[in-house]
């Protein structure tokens, strides 16, 4: 399974109650730190259990091709213009954007 977009989006807004009280950070004993082996698995299971778990139906409309914005910018005349002239990078970055 290949990874061609990942939408970020809010689940949950509000606070999460804790309670005061001594507890172990794991992987410490004694001032010194204690390596486990790594949980590892597969990419396309961590994936599918990312849109399981938050459901994301990604859209064609959601997705950035990046070939075609790349298309895009090349075809801007007065960019291509800005950027291949001797301007400092703060008057590209003000055309980009």
């Amino acid at each position: 399974m290949d990874l061609d977009s990942f939408r970020i989006q809010a689940t949950y807004s509000g606070a999460i109650g804790l309670e005061e009280e001594n507890g172990v950070v794991s992987g410490y004993s004694n001032g010194m730190m204690i390596t486990n082996e790594d949980e590892k698995d597969f990419f396309s299971n961590i994936i599918k259990t990312l849109n399981d778990t938050y459901g994301l139906n990604l859209t064609d409309e959601d997705k950035v091709d990046i070939q075609n914005i790349k298309i895009k910018l090349e075809a801007n005349e007065e960019l291509q213009a800005v950027m291949h002239a001797d301007n400092p990078p703060e008057v590209v970055q003000y055309k980009f954007n």
